[in-house]
This record gives C-alpha cells, sequence and structure tokens, in this order.
C-alpha cells in the first residue's frame, strides 16, 4: 500500500506479461514514458536468464501451479492472514492458490 499510495508505484505482473505479451510491454513502455519497439516472443526467449528470479523455463510462459511446493504450515496461514488477502486484492491475484492466479 505504501508504493502504492506514497511512491505512486506501477505494478507489473509476470503473469500478464506471459498472458499478453504485446499489451504488456506496450503498458510498460507507456507508463515509462519510453519510445519502443516491441520485440518478438522468439526474441525475448532468446535471453538468457539465472534463474535467480524463479523463472525455471527457458520461455516466457505462465507455468502451472505446484501444489508439492506448498506446505500444509504455509496452508494454514493463508487462511487466516488477512495480509495475504489484502495482498492478493490490492495487486490483482486470486487468493484461491488452488485456482488460477489471477482474477
Amino acid at each position: 500500500k505504501f508504493m502504492n499510495l506514497e511512491k505512486s508505484a506501477i505494478l507489473f505482473r509476470y503473469e500478464d506479461f506471459c498472458e499478453n505479451l504485446e499489451n504488456t510491454l506496450e503498458d510498460i513502455f507507456y507508463k515509462m514514458n519510453i519510445k519502443y519497439n516491441i520485440p518478438s516472443l522468439e526474441m525475448i526467449n532468446s535471453i538468457k536468464v539465472t534463474g535467480k528470479s524463479g523463472r525455471f523455463s527457458k520461455e516466457i510462459r505462465l507455468p502451472p501451479r505446484n501444489m508439492d511446493f506448498i506446505e500444509n504450515d504455509l496452508i494454514e496461514q493463508i487462511k487466516n492472514s488477512n495480509n495475504y488477502f489484502e495482498l492478493c486484492k490490492l495487486n490483482g491475484y486470486n487468493p484461491n492458490f488452488k485456482e488460477h492466479p489471477l482474477t
């Protein structure tokens, strides 16, 4: 909330980038007031990444949610956390981790 309200932060979600590359890039460059040429998906996928961002694939795509990585303790915390639901609402994420991540 602080970043949005006090610093006028702009949110760009990786999921939006995966689902609609061209419109998301257009929006990013527009909000940053930068002239641009939208690269092709092939050009973007040719860029090697470290994986430190959590990206496991060589392709830019929305990966399926892997429930094996979510421990029972975390599931219980999610059920009882007002902050989790507020964060999801603020960023347009579906709070139900068993469903599609975007609302």
